[in-house]
């Protein structure tokens, strides 16, 4: 019995471009997609960042004014529970349009150490992938970029940022 389909197979033909070609044009776009990625991972700590930094700018405010005017520190709490005397500086309004645009939820309390005159606003981040990268975006954005120096330090996941004596 004939078949009506031909045997014959087809004919190869050779490439018209070199195999070396192919291997450039997809180690570029390998590094071009690469490039995107990390582009974007970098955007979006720098938008969380954003709003988290100017948090701390905000609430810092009216705590500088209160150590000015009492010449000590309050006590420690919860910015999200601010003792009486701070509503006189405007501290509850300060936070609530601070934290109004926050992105990035988190546990932020202010405390002071020991040594006399020195106070910070802490942060600890809940909802975030990798809470160090995070905090060292913030720490570009408030300070030097370094979580061991400056004025915002970090230590096991928590931001500190210290608020000047005078």
């Amino acid at each position: 019995m004939s078949s009506s389909d031909p045997r014959n197979p087809a004919i190869l033909l050779a490439p018209t471009t070199p195999l070396w070609f192919h291997v450039v044009k997809w180690a570029f776009v390998g590094a071009l997609t690469f490039s995107l990625w990390v582009f974007y991972t970098v955007l979006q700590d720098y938008l969380k960042s954003s709003s988290v930094a100017e948090t701390y700018r905000r609430s810092a405010i009216p705590l500088i004014q209160y150590r000015l005017e009492q010449r000590v520190w309050p006590e420690d709490f919860d910015l999200t529970k601010a003792p009486e005397g701070l509503n006189r500086y405007n501290f509850s309004k300060a936070w609530e349009k601070a934290a109004g645009d926050l992105t990035v939820t988190g546990t932020w309390r202010f405390v002071q150490s020991g040594a006399e005159g020195v106070a910070a606003i802490t942060f600890e981040p809940k909802n975030v992938q990798d809470a160090q990268t995070f905090l060292i975006a913030l720490d570009k954005r408030l300070d030097d970029g370094r979580p061991e120096t400056g004025r915002f330090r970090i230590k096991a996941g928590v931001g500190s940022f210290t608020l000047p004596v005078e």
